[in-house]
């Protein structure tokens, strides 16, 4: 195994984060915490995997390219997470990666 199935692999395998964790690790992470921030950042990589998968389900470079992507997307929800307002941290990333996946995937209007 390796490159992108290796990697796609250590993200599944990492443990679930409870309710309450993620909760308690965006407030550490909006009040300038960077263990915390990059801690929910790495908890949350499996939704940009599940997402890339459903994608590229062949695999391949385009399935590293979509999943550099979603990861940055994943980043930057991050960023804008505002524990006080935004729901739970796996539904704001969610969201947002269904928003950028949507822009691949529907034409233009």
């Amino acid at each position: 195994m390796k490159g992108i199935e290796a990697y796609i692999e250590t993200v599944r395998a990492l443990p679930a984060l409870a309710p309450e964790d993620a909760r308690s690790l965006a407030w550490k992470s909006w009040v300038g915490d960077r263990a915390a921030r990059q801690a929910l950042i790495e908890r949350h990589l499996w939704l940009a995997v599940d997402q890339a998968v459903r994608l590229a389900p062949e695999g391949g470079a385009a399935l590293g390219w979509i999943l550099a992507g979603l990861n940055r997307v994943l980043i930057e929800a991050m960023e804008r997470y505002r524990p006080w307002a935004d729901g739970a941290p796996a539904e704001f990333v969610r969201d947002a990666l269904l928003a950028e996946a949507a822009k691949e995937v529907l034409p233009a209007a």
